[in-house]
Order: structure tokens, then C-alpha cells, then sequence
């Protein structure tokens, strides 16, 4: 059997679990959610494979049926987990926890400090409070219309020490549809933790789908697709809007140009609402 590819993701320590792996067999067949383990009597590691729970009762998602099988993919993860594993706890020790404003914590692991600009390595030494590390979407994840979140990696000191927050922009409908015009519900959510997980790890940080899904929100900016029927059109609603008399309070927008596309706004201190006669639009 040829394992062409191992890798370990380190998370944060739970009865036992200290790493997922995933591995590619053949060049041809990816098997994840690996999980490591330590050993009871705390030397070494060994692994299990996922289940998945129905109905109260757990199944294999996968695992080997034959001993050489399961004894070479287990020394092949071991060995991988041995080597890398120390060295990625000491790199990311300093990168591992970040708060909020609710004084709730979650936990992440960054695997390739150098996708961010400045290298987030920085941030292990002393000084560099408030310095930004960001990892934004390339000219060429653009190009090729390929969507990921904004991530910004900041130090700074707080009554609890030092502190590190990851913080994570995004557009729900963008992560998951490639566009900001098909609606989200409820029923999605999961596909969205499932969708902004693996565009973090494409971008070298890892955060599990617990933390995620148990992350504190610090902004929401909500919209809805209004219909319109017989006739009418978006461009009426905005030449129509164009004839609102605003109080001085509010702030009215009435020739707004945005890559070709035609927007009237209504800004006010604390809401912005807009309307745009273009669904092919990213922005709003």
C-alpha cells in the first residue's frame, strides 16, 4: 500500500485527542477525520477512525479490514505525528486561543504563518501589539472566482494577559453559493461551519467545527431578496426612491455607480439601506 500524503492538524487537547489526520492512499483515495490519540500510559499515539452517529446508534464512516492494512496506516500516522507534532505545538502555542468581547474562548491552530502579511510568527516575540497580520483572498483566488474569508491575526494585552483573537469576515451566501443573491437558512448551517472550515485550512489555519460553530458573532449585516412582479422593476423602485424627502438625519445616495451596476442608499447613523437593479452584484 503507497500513502502519498499525510497531514496532522494539532488541536486543542480533548480526553486523549490531540490531532486529526487525513491521508491520501494511491494518489487516488483520501481518507480524514482521523483522530490521534495519546497513548494511556502517555507514550506515543494511536489513532481511531470517524464514526458517525443515527438514530442514537454509531457507524463506521471507515476503517481497514485487513491487519497489514490497519498496522501500516497506523505506523505511517504515528511517525508523521511524532515528527511534526512537537514542533507545531511550540510554533502555534503563542497562536492557540483567542477571546472576545463576551469573555468566551475558542481555540486555532495557524499551520502556515507565512499566508499571512506580516508573517504572523511575529507575534511570538515581544512588542508588536496592534500590529494586523492579514490573510486576505489573492488577485488570483479573484480571477479564478475563488471565494475565501478575510483573516486577521492582532495582539494585544488585556486584563487576562495576552491575548491573540483570530477574527474571521465573511459572506454567508458568498461561502456557500459563490454569490451574495441565493438566500440562506437555518437548514444551512452546518454546510457553512463545513464551507468556512475548509477555506480557513486552504489558507494554513485550522479551527475546529465546535469553535466555529460557538464562535461569538461581533457584526451582522442581514439582507433579503424582495420579488417584484407585474412589470415592475428595481430601476422604478429606485427612481422612486430618488422623490423621498430625508430628514437632515439621513443621508441619501441617489446616483451611486459601482461597477456598472445602479445603487440608491439611505445612510443614517447606525443603518445603511440600499437597493440595487443588478443580481449579479458581490457587494450588496
Amino acid at each position: 500500500m503507497d500513502i502519498t500524503e499525510i497531514q496532522i492538524v494539532p488541536i486543542k487537547p480533548n480526553n486523549g485527542l490531540v490531532a486529526i489526520a487525513s491521508v491520501v492512499v494511491g494518489n487516488a483515495l483520501y481518507l480524514g477525520s482521523i483522530g490521534i490519540h495519546t497513548r494511556l500510559d502517555g507514550n506515543g499515539y494511536r489513532i481511531t477512525y470517524p464514526t458517525k452517529s443515527v438514530s442514537g446508534k454509531s457507524f463506521n464512516v471507515f476503517h481497514p479490514i485487513k491487519r497489514d492494512m490497519a498496522v501500516a496506516l497506523e505506523r505511517a500516522i504515528v511517525a508523521r505525528a511524532e515528527e511534526v507534532l512537537p514542533y507545531q505545538h511550540q510554533k502555534s502555542n503563542d497562536h492557540v486561543r483567542h477571546s472576545n468581547n463576551q469573555n468566551t474562548e475558542g481555540f486555532y491552530s495557524i499551520q502556515k504563518p507565512y499566508m499571512f502579511q506580516p508573517n504572523a510568527d511575529i507575534l511570538n516575540g515581544p512588542g508588536n501589539y496592534l500590529v494586523k497580520c492579514m490573510n486576505n483572498p489573492t488577485s488570483t483566488d479573484k480571477a479564478e472566482c475563488i471565494y475565501k474569508p478575510r483573516l486577521t491575526l492582532m495582539k494585544r494585552m488585556t486584563r487576562k494577559g495576552i491575548e491573540i483573537p483570530l477574527k474571521i469576515e465573511f459572506s454567508v451566501a458568498k461561502m456557500l453559493y459563490g454569490n451574495n443573491v441565493d438566500e440562506v437558512e437555518e437548514s444551512d448551517f452546518n454546510a457553512i461551519v463545513k464551507a468556512l472550515g475548509k477555506a480557513m485550512y486552504d489558507m494554513g489555519v485550522f479551527v475546529s467545527s465546535t469553535d466555529i460553530k460557538n464562535a461569538a458573532v461581533s457584526a451582522f449585516h442581514p439582507s433579503k431578496n424582495i420579488e417584484l412582479k407585474d412589470g415592475y422593476t428595481s430601476s422604478l423602485v429606485i427612481k422612486e426612491l430618488k422623490k423621498i424627502n430625508v430628514s437632515m438625519k439621513m443621508d441619501i445616495n441617489k446616483d451611486s455607480y459601482r461597477m456598472a451596476t445602479r445603487f440608491s442608499s439611505i445612510l443614517t447613523r447606525t443603518r445603511l439601506w440600499s437597493m440595487t437593479n443588478d443580481t449579479t452584484s458581490s457587494d450588496r
